[in-house]
Order: C-alpha cells, then sequence, then structure tokens
C-alpha cells in the first residue's frame, strides 16, 4: 500500500537522510511519526495490510542515484500497490487524513472543489493517481473513492465527475487525444523544483509506452503525434494596463 500527501513548504516531518537512515532502520515508534504517517498506518492497519510505501522515508532525499532510481519505478510502486490514501486535504505532513468534525450535521455542499484540495495542486501526485489502481481521498468533509473506472463521494454515491478526474484514467480512446488532455491538466501543477517537471512523468510514460508499443516518447511527447503535440501555447498572466486621462 502507499500513502499520497503533500510534504509541505519546509518538506516532510520525517524523511530519509544520512542522518536518519540508522534510527529508521532500527524502527520509529508510531508516536514519533508526523501526523499523516501515523494516521495512515493505523487505517491500513485496520486494513489488515501490514506494508506501507511512504515516499519520504523510502527513497534517500540526499542521494540523486536512489531518486533516479525510485523515480524510474514509480510506474511498478503504485500500480503494485493494493490501495493509494490520499490526504488530500492536509497542506503537510503533520496534517492528518481524519477529519475534526464536531458538528453532527456536515455540510457536504462545501469544500468538493477539487482544485480546492492541497494535495491535488502537486505535480508529482497527478502521476500517483494516475497509476494506483484504487485511491481513498481523506477530504476535508468526506471520503471519496477513486479508481479506473469511477469516483464516488459518500455524499453522492453516483460518479462525482468534476475537475481533472476524467482524463486521468483514459477516458479517451485516441491515446495521442488521451495524452494532450493530461499534459494539459498537469501543466498548472505546482513543483517545489522546477526540474520535477519530466521526472514526475516517469512512471506514466512507461505505462503509456506499454499502450504505444510502436511510438517513442520525446521530451513530454511522442514521435507518432508530434506535430499534434507540439500544438501548444503557454498561458501567461494578463497584464493590466491602466487607462491615462488628461
Amino acid at each position: 500500500a502507499c500513502l499520497s500527501h503533500c510534504w509541505g513548504k519546509k518538506g516532510a516531518a520525517l524523511q530519509l537522510t544520512p542522518d536518519t537512515v540508522d534510527t529508521l532502520r532500527s524502527g520509529v515508534a508510531r508516536a514519533e511519526l508526523p501526523k499523516t504517517f501515523r494516521d495512515a498506518a493505523e487505517i491500513f492497519e485496520k486494513l489488515g495490510i501490514h506494508f506501507l510505501w511512504i515516499d519520504a522515508m523510502c527513497i534517500a532525499q540526499d542521494n540523486l542515484e536512489d531518486w533516479a532510481s525510485a523515480a524510474s519505478v514509480m510506474a511498478d510502486i503504485y500500480e503494485g500497490a493494493y490501495l493509494t490514501i490520499a490526504a488530500t486535504s492536509s497542506n503537510n505532513s503533520n496534517g492528518g487524513c481524519f477529519s475534526r468534525f464536531r458538528n453532527r450535521i456536515r455540510d457536504f455542499g462545501s469544500g468538493n472543489t477539487m482544485t480546492d484540495w492541497p494535495l491535488l495542486r502537486r505535480g508529482w501526485v497527478c502521476q500517483e493517481r494516475r497509476l494506483s489502481t484504487r485511491v481513498i481521498h481523506y477530504a476535508k468533509d468526506q471520503l471519496f473513492w477513486e479508481c479506473d473506472t469511477a469516483f464516488h463521494s459518500e455524499s453522492d454515491p453516483q460518479d462525482w465527475t468534476s475537475g481533472d478526474r476524467g482524463t486521468l484514467k483514459n477516458l479517451h480512446d485516441d491515446p495521442g487525444q488521451s495524452w494532450r488532455s493530461l499534459v494539459e491538466i498537469y501543466s498548472r501543477l505546482k513543483f517545489t523544483k522546477k526540474g520535477d517537471h519530466l521526472p514526475a512523468l516517469a512512471g506514466i510514460v512507461e505505462r503509456e509506452a506499454r499502450r504505444r508499443k510502436d511510438d517513442t516518447y520525446v521530451a513530454g511527447m511522442w514521435r507518432n503525434t508530434l506535430l499534434d503535440d507540439l500544438g501548444f501555447s503557454p498561458s501567461r498572466r494578463r497584464v493590466y494596463i491602466a487607462s491615462v486621462t488628461s
């Protein structure tokens, strides 16, 4: 099983580094884990799942070789996971997964816009969602279920179609159109490091390559649809020019 989470502006509260490697190998008490990690461990324990993969603790953060190696097998990690838990409404590793509702009556109509969810604004999460077989989103006011064929909420058992959900799961029969729709969504997401844009697609590219066996990936595009893939323009903020009166 995997955890999808926001690291926060200062990075995850607990990471695999030369300073922490011995501590992590010898074992860390659950009480010492960041809250999001603790909550995820509790969820999986109750589900009877005994192995949890957390990127911050499983990839050496100060080792470029280990980082590159892990990035290249992201498809195997998330596709092979029985379940991915997403701390969707948490801004950092101490935000936790669980809701803190005190009211007995919940307002399901608020906070359900996907662009309002901190996790789904992260560039790396696009890949985590697309590759995962099934995801449970722990949002602000309810749980959401996402898989290859549906996206459901507690408040609405019908398919919850909103924002970018559909394109992430290959609704287009045409691989070229599906890829361009994905890139359009992906280009709006945020990265802490500017150089992460292409590496964060590595797992998706590997999966696409299985579908497009007669094609070749070229830095964000595909050779057989290169002309169509090049047909984009960057969005720029409009610059307001005040009118001049005399």
